[in-house]
């Protein structure tokens, strides 16, 4: 019995030390993973932003709203809402300072799908459009009836 006291403070001193260190792994974990988050020279984010560039070149303006639609537009579709989340917001960051608005509703809409799904959509669409495709199931939509 007077053993087990003598080794109880030994084992929270212990435990409580594997704490501290994990929490350090921890928080050196999190650094880590937040710095290849922001690093915008990263070939991740310079492959992105290639993608865009004929779209961008393509826009009559460099400052305005145009409309996103991917495949949460689609009932019935299913997708990776984590992932068709975060290529809207790469692509408003790449647009930038263009906005790229989740409404549809604009003059010019950059549409983010397979061909299979782009159909699928496009055949709801009312209006008349010219359809540019790009690479990387990237299509740039011009509406006709809603231009000046």
């Amino acid at each position: 019995m007077q053993q087990t006291k003598t080794e109880l403070p030994y084992l929270k001193i212990g435990l409580i030390c594997l704490l501290v260190i994990y929490c350090f792994w921890s928080v050196i974990q999190q650094i880590s993973q937040a710095r290849q988050l922001t690093d915008t020279d990263g070939p991740f984010l310079v492959e992105w932003e290639k993608r865009f560039e004929p779209i961008k070149e393509s826009l009559p303006f460099t400052h305005g709203v145009i409309g996103y639609a991917a495949d949460w537009d689609i009932p019935g579709v299913n997708y990776d809402p984590a992932n068709t989340e975060a290529e809207h917001v790469l692509t408003q960051y790449t647009l930038s300072p263009i906005v790229v608005s989740r409404n549809t509703s604009h003059e010019w809409i950059l549409v983010n799908m397979d061909a299979a799904n782009f159909d699928t959509w496009f055949a709801f669409q009312e209006g008349e459009f010219e359809v540019t495709r790009y690479k990387y199931n990237l299509y740039l939509v011009h509406s006709s009836t809603m231009s000046n």
